[in-house]
């Protein structure tokens, strides 16, 4: 083994390691995010009968109905598309940056 290979075989270890403790911490907020999508509806749903109560107003079973069908037909935006807009947001920041740099290197680039 040349002694080059040590040191690149040493450094593609770290790389791996940086890499799989990403992918874990991916993984943890993804895991997250499910647990979250099917505790989400439950959870908004007693709060707003909670807070219906705590208001000082009588709870009927018409009220309850009609906050369930409504929460019911808001979960998907609340569960899916609310965090999908926030993930499509952070890639766009991250592709504009990308851009920033590219081009402040062209720009760089033409002025030498």
């Amino acid at each position: 083994m040349y002694f080059w290979e040590q040191s690149f075989a040493r450094l593609v270890h770290r790389a791996r390691k940086l890499e799989i403790r990403k992918i874990r911490q991916a993984m943890i907020l993804r895991a997250l995010n499910l647990a979250l999508n099917f505790v989400a509806p439950k959870i908004i749903a007693f709060a707003c009968i909670l807070l219906y109560l705590l208001d000082g107003r009588k709870l009927s079973a018409e009220v309850v109905f009609v906050t369930l069908s409504l929460l019911g037909h808001l979960q998907e935006i609340i569960t899916y598309l609310f965090p999908s807009a926030i993930s499509h947001c952070v890639e766009l920041y991250i592709s504009v940056k990308r851009i920033e740099v590219q081009y402040f290197f062209l720009r760089f680039k033409t002025n030498f």
